[in-house]
């Protein structure tokens, strides 16, 4: 049993209040790089990849990483996921291509999603070397995999994405499980399913996804018991596989003090389904982290373009705003915002907004903050998922580039 793995160290803090990212000192770093941008650690990643399949080794032989690609789909990111043999999980035929381009195998591709079109099924059928798997979310899209498998007279792999009718404790927008969402299908369909012949389909495994920064193990635990019980009464000890989806949570504030760590997460899904499989061969295990891989390995830089005080709220107005990244307007979401240089005066109250013509572009409202003054630069942490994947050209606006500070000399 592997015990040598260590929680990643945090990517942005201060050394001598001059702000750093994975231990380089960014005002030195991006001095000739225009704002606003992304700034990615190849470090950071790597570290985050291998603390997460350590813990699950801990607990489990063998298990099976899926990275869900469409927190981060850059390149480099798929392709350290590829060299450092793991899959992907997808949910568009676009993720496809730039999966295999990156070099991930098609046999460690698993595609997710409710809107899986005839197109996107027929190409990835077509092709000469089969995905691992089709995690089928409706009896329409079933019978669709089946009309095309047929058609190529070929055998197709999927898998049941099981809706437990959970609700998990995060945002409403960025939860799966419950029986009001679009996604999965529910016991009853599953049983509907299996009583049918699929003539080119072959049943691999199940699969379970409730939410996304999953902070306790609550709503996971119900949703495997409902996942337990569906392989008792159907007797489907034999699937090769059982998914149990990402959304871990990281830390982005100070709401995530009592997050549920890996190694806890990992636990608490052995003890749970180990005595399950005593007697019967235990399938193999898979997890989808997206933001767990990629979520602190990144952030935002963004200058300050002026600040603005009307006398009820002082505002510092950036260049970045929530056409690079939507989550505090979208989610309410938390993010640090830290400036290159910490100054020694009394912390200031302000609201860090953006220039879009919108009052929801903004950062943070009546955050406390070291002085800020016009012109400074601040990083916006963890921004390393949904964030550039989720950035528009609203505004006319260009979609920012992005760096690896192991790129910048």
């Amino acid at each position: 049993m592997n015990t040598n793995f260590s929680i990643p160290s945090s990517t942005l803090g201060y050394v001598d209040n001059r702000l750093h990212f994975h231990h380089k000192p960014l005002q030195e770093a991006i001095s000739n790089y225009s704002t606003p941008f992304y700034l990615y650690s190849k470090q950071g990643l790597k570290d985050n990849i291998e603390y997460f399949h350590s813990c699950a080794q801990n607990f489990f032989d063998h298990p099976c990483i899926h990275y869900a690609m469409k927190a981060n789909s850059h390149p480099e990111v798929l392709k350290m996921i590829a060299s450092l043999g793991h899959g992907v999980d997808i949910v568009s035929l676009g993720e496809y291509k730039l999966a295999v381009s990156a070099g991930v195998s098609p046999s460690k591709i698993i595609f997710s999603g409710v809107g899986k079109t005839e197109m996107e099924i027929e190409e990835i059928i077509s092709q000469k070397e089969s995905i691992k798997s089709f995690n089928v979310e409706s009896i329409d899209e079933l019978e669709t995999i089946q009309k095309i498998s047929s058609r190529y007279n070929q055998i197709t792999n999927i898998a049941f994405r099981l809706n437990p009718d959970v609700r998990a404790q995060t945002h409403q927008h960025i939860s799966t499980g419950g029986s009001c969402h679009k996604f999965g299908m529910t016991s009853g369909e599953i049983e509907v399913a299996l009583a049918q012949k699929w003539p080119n389909l072959n049943l691999v495994g199940l699969s379970i996804h409730i939410g996304s920064q999953l902070k306790n193990f609550e709503a996971t635990k119900n949703a495997i018991n409902e996942m337990l019980d569906l392989i008792r009464r159907n007797d489907l000890r034999h699937l090769s596989f059982l998914d149990f989806g990402g959304g871990l949570g990281i830390f982005y504030g100070p709401h995530d003090h009592d997050l549920t760590s890996a190694p806890d997460y990992f636990s608490q899904i052995k003890s749970q389904i180990a005595p399950f499989f005593e007697n019967s061969q235990f399938p193999q295990i898979i997890f989808e982290p997206g933001r767990f891989i990629t979520g602190n390995a990144g952030v935002l830089i963004s200058k300050v373009v002026r600040m603005k005080d009307n006398g009820i709220k002082h505002f510092v107005i950036l260049d970045a705003g929530m056409t690079e990244l939507i989550r505090p307007a979208l989610y309410d979401a938390y993010h640090e915002i830290l400036p290159f240089d910490r100054r020694d005066e009394k912390d200031e109250i302000y609201d860090f907004v953006g220039p879009i013509c919108e009052t929801g572009d903004f950062f943070a409202k009546d955050r406390s903050s070291t002085l800020i003054k016009k012109n400074d630069y601040v990083a916006i942490g963890n921004c390393g998922s949904y964030a550039r994947c989720m950035a528009s050209t609203y505004n006319a606006r260009e979609i920012p580039p992005e760096y690896f500070i192991e790129d910048i000399k």
